[in-house]
């Protein structure tokens, strides 16, 4: 199943429509073409794959239970 998202990333709005499983990160990625995001540890530990969402950090790794989904 697929999603549509809408989202606003560095001023500019974007929307995507995106399989329910995917991350934040493989969002960023591989949907909007962002690569300043950077897989990291895969474990949420080293902080590389964090952004700012609604201004504070998140880890947008695909750790457990750490981060978010891109719609949830």
């Amino acid at each position: 199943m697929r999603v549509r998202i809408a989202l606003t990333v560095n001023d500019e709005a974007r929307e995507a429509l995106v399989p329910v499983h995917k991350t934040l990160l493989e969002v960023l990625r591989e949907d909007l073409g962002l690569t300043g995001t950077k897989h990291g540890c895969e474990l949420g530990e080293c902080g590389t794959c964090t952004v700012l969402v609604d201004g504070e950090p998140v880890l947008s790794s695909p750790s457990a239970g750490t981060a978010p989904p891109a719609f949830s």
